[in-house]
């Protein structure tokens, strides 16, 4: 099963280590954890970005705004339709 993990990160931190720990879990149980970052247009990569690849997960960055920005959660829905998360 294909599963999203969706965050908004500014570090690697409690919540990240948490992530990260139930996404290589999932992984070594068969499922196909995907991380979702979301980040500013042009914002470098996140740690946790950077952490979930080095463990070999496959990795979304979803540029949005600071704000509610229904235009990337529409591309973000799309991209789950398309994959089917």
């Amino acid at each position: 099963m294909k599963i999203l993990h969706l965050i908004d990160s500014s570090g690697l931190y409690g919540a990240e280590h948490v992530v990260l720990t139930l996404m290589r879990g999932l992984a070594a149980l068969g499922h196909t954890p995907v991380l979702g970052s979301l980040r500013l247009a042009g914002e470098p990569v996140k740690a946790i970005e950077a952490e979930a690849r080095r463990f070999g997960l496959e990795v979304w960055p979803v540029e949005a705004n600071r704000s509610l920005d229904y235009a990337a959660m529409r591309r973000l829905g799309e991209l789950c339709v398309r994959n089917r998360i």
